[in-house]
């Protein structure tokens, strides 16, 4: 069997991702083979791009561009060509609005083969006209199956009209093995940690205000906070943070690392994330994680966790959860210790393979899923759009 992975580009988690994907199907005698269309750009510094890349697996369409630079126009008759040369018995694809899951679903739908969409938006979440609504529809009509972070996902699925049978999970997992090599403590006292962009739906300045006022109560005993990030609020977060804030420019993984090993809690206030792998990370290097339920993560990685789950507008719970790990007794970390273990192990490179895996056999036994002469006019239309974030 021939399977395509194709994105947009392919960055940060994804090398390790692919990597365990190609390992697991060659192990089976199937071929596996990656294509980005554009081979630059990213919003953080250290992610690189894959364009040296010299693997004959992996193809880049536009090795020098980034995708804001580009048009779908001209990105589509390019793809469509690379897809007939490589001819894929299934493809692995980026979501239907971006060039890679429209191009992806009308290669499919001519060549009679099946193809899988990951995705982690929510309808509830990014709720769009109805125009929009059917234009969606019509391109899901020709798609195969759905690839979700978690089962949270699946009333979205079942709005787009796949059944639970073509419903699977586990996009969003990280190398877990990775955020478990020792590192050395990075920091020489006590901190709690968030890590991110410095933007407004980050709810870091949230968090900055809930904290002064722990300092406040509490006194010298409060554990530093660390802000690892860098975005266009940082000023005005510098000007509200208490003296025992800091705000670190963005690290490497390899520096990251320890900075997650040995911090007291990990914090994620933001007021919407679509899931919020940092998460990932931190669970997976053994950190106590206070997430808000505003991350898609939220639900899934602290099963069992309620108490450091909380609201993103309610600075007093935000409060609460630091003041609870200040206070709490060793008996309920080493608890705590072991729901984090359990619950990061369902989200590893290994259940994404699992996942992948499990579709692909289901898919290569069904029939085509085929919509009607309107979605077939949709899915040949549609080029996909690309908004860098």
């Amino acid at each position: 069997m021939r399977i395509v992975a194709l994105h947009t580009d392919f960055r940060l988690y994804w090398p390790a991702r692919l990597a365990a994907l190609r390992e697991r199907f060659e192990s089976r005698g199937d071929s596996f083979q990656v294509v980005e269309i554009a081979g630059k750009g990213s919003p953080y510094s250290f992610a690189g791009s894959n364009a040296e890349s010299s693997d004959a697996y992996w193809h880049i369409l536009y090795p020098e561009s980034a995708m804001e630079d580009l048009n779908p126009s001209e990105i589509k008759p390019r793809l469509m060509k690379l897809l007939d040369d490589l001819n894929p018995d299934i493809i692995i694809s980026g979501a239907i609005a971006f060039p890679s899951g429209a191009v992806a679903t009308a290669w499919a739908n001519k060549r009679d083969r099946r193809v899988i969409v990951f995705d982690d938006s929510k309808i509830d979440v990014t709720p769009r006209s109805w125009v929009v609504n059917r234009i969606k529809r019509g391109v899901y009509n020709g798609v195969d199956a759905m690839l979700y972070p978690a089962k949270q996902w699946d009333a979205t699925g079942k709005y787009w009209g796949f059944d639970q049978d073509r419903i699977f999970y586990g996009i969003d997992v990280v190398d877990n093995d990775f955020w478990r090599i020792p590192s050395e403590r990075p920091y020489d006292k006590p901190y709690f940690l968030t890590v991110g962009r410095l933007v407004e739906r980050k709810n870091i300045d949230g968090l900055i205000r809930a904290y002064n006022r722990l300092v406040e109560n509490e006194g010298s005993e409060v554990p530093d906070l660390l802000i690892i990030g860098e975005g266009p609020e940082r000023s005005g977060l510098e000007a509200i943070a208490c003296g025992k804030v800091k705000i670190i420019e963005f690290k490497r993984p390899e520096e990251l690392r320890g900075y997650y090993q040995h911090t007291d809690m990990f914090i994620l206030p933001s007021h919407m994330d679509t899931w919020g792998l940092v998460v990932n990370e931190a669970m997976a290097a053994g950190a106590i994680c206070a997430v808000s339920r505003g991350c898609g993560c939220s639900e899934s990685l602290l099963k069992g966790m309620s108490d450091f789950i909380f609201e993103s507008h309610d600075e007093e719970g935000l409060y609460n959860v630091m003041k609870k790990r200040m206070h709490l007794a060793e008996v309920e970390k080493r608890r705590l210790d072991m729901v984090m273990d359990e619950n990061i192990q369902g989200f590893s490179l290994g259940s994404l393979c699992d996942s992948v895996e499990k579709g692909v056999d289901k898919l290569s036994k069904s029939k085509k899923r085929r919509g009607g002469i309107l979605d077939r006019i949709i899915i040949n239309r549609w080029e996909g759009r690309y908004n860098q974030a």
